[in-house]
């Protein structure tokens, strides 16, 4: 119930942020007497407004095909389709694949468990734990993404926009036993899946060329909510015999057969590059 009130929260505000946006770029108001006194008139060498050889109207620009390098820090390729629905509204979706552990996720999630907004977390074995301990076992898993995007006016050639996306993707690992590095002893050898839901706030600019292979890159920036489920250990007693045949107990793990969940915010960066069509 507390992971849900802090989505809630989350997409509130956003739709909030959003929907004051666009009505802003579309009710700019009328000038009033000092405004027509003090401000340059359009296309005067003081305001020189925008370019007319913009190519940002749906009508020119109805679809792209983009590729997000950043993304395979992560150990993701992925294709993203752009649909315009109007001047300021958008549609982007993106299919992908996973083809390694997401390494990025281990060694941030120790920082961001400071900030996990559950805290009634009972397995044996911590998100951080399995991300660098486990080895990818699964060949490849997807990667999907869905997002909405309400665009604004931005600089030359340029819109800004805010963006409102939710990705799917998960890792299979295999935990193996106890090594000089990690000094917990598991049983089976057993497999498990790290699933991530993550909904993103961002705020960018893309960014256009003309000419006979019309382009767009776009730039963002925002933040995150991270929802991650993995499977839970427990720590036992075992008894076994030693080299000498004398019997001692150890500390092992061993799955539970249920699922931790946590929830964390984090922060994003990024580019995108695509072509127009």
């Amino acid at each position: 119930m507390k992971n849900m009130k802090a989505i809630f929260l989350f997409f509130f505000f956003f739709l909030t942020g959003a929907i004051l946006h666009v009505h802003a770029q579309k009710n700019k108001g009328e000038p009033n007497e000092l405004d027509k006194l003090y401000i340059p008139t359009q296309n005067s060498v003081f305001n020189p407004g925008k370019s007319s050889t913009k190519n940002s109207s749906p009508s020119e620009n109805n679809n792209a095909i983009k590729f997000n390098p950043v993304l395979l820090t992560r150990s993701i390729g992925a294709l993203f389709y752009e649909k315009w629905l109007s001047d300021e509204i958008s549609v982007q979706g993106g299919l992908g694949i996973c083809y390694n552990k997401d390494i990025m996720m281990g060694k941030l999630s120790e920082i961001q468990r400071e900030f996990n907004f559950s805290r009634d977390a009972t397995s044996s074995f911590n998100i951080s734990d399995i991300m660098l301990r486990g080895e990818f076992s699964s060949g490849s898993t997807p990667f999907i993404s869905f997002a909405f995007r309400f665009f604004g006016s931005g600089y030359y050639d340029s819109e800004s926009y805010f963006e409102l996306n939710f990705r799917y993707y998960s890792n299979t690992l295999k935990i193996p036993d106890a090594t000089e590095s990690y000094n917990k002893r598991v049983l089976d050898l057993p497999e498990v899946t790290v699933r991530n839901f993550n909904y993103l706030l961002t705020y960018g600019y893309q960014v256009y060329t003309s000419g006979k292979i019309r382009t767009s890159h776009d730039f963002y920036y925002g933040i995150g909510l991270r929802n991650t489920s993995y499977d839970s250990f427990r720590e036992e007693k075992m008894t076994v015999m030693d080299e000498f045949g004398y019997p001692r107990e150890i500390d092992v793990h061993k799955k539970t057969g249920s699922r931790e969940t946590v929830l964390m915010p984090f922060m994003i960066i990024g580019y995108a590059f695509g072509f127009l069509f």
